[in-house]
């Protein structure tokens, strides 16, 4: 009896797993398939707008640059903001050393 009910079981998961493949292909073949109407669609399009507008790729560069100085910029800000904090703590430190040394002096 157990060798049946080994048996029964062995089946009941070879069929359960198949089940579970054939889903997961029946799944991925949807995903493909609107994966490449989305991208036939998108190339339409761009074929459309790039057709009434040639000026497009100019303000793609134009955008890019605008982009480039922008985090340039910030970039320089954020050297200048850290460069004022790390002279800040050392401000900070050595105003901490000489009321130390009056301190201690006092005494």
């Amino acid at each position: 009896m157990r060798m049946d009910e080994y048996k029964a079981e062995k089946m009941a998961k070879k069929k359960l797993k198949n089940e579970r493949t054939i889903a997961s292909e029946n799944a991925g073949e949807k995903i493909r398939r609107i994966a490449v109407e989305r991208l036939k669609r998108c190339r339409e399009e761009a074929d459309g707008v790039a057709n009434d507008s040639p000026s497009r790729n100019n303000k793609f560069a134009k955008l890019a640059e605008i982009l480039k100085t922008q985090k340039e910029q910030e970039l320089a800000m954020r050297r200048e903001q850290w460069e004022q904090e790390r002279q800040d703590r050392r401000d900070l430190e050595n105003r901490f050393i000489l009321l130390l040394e009056h301190l201690a002096n006092k005494r």
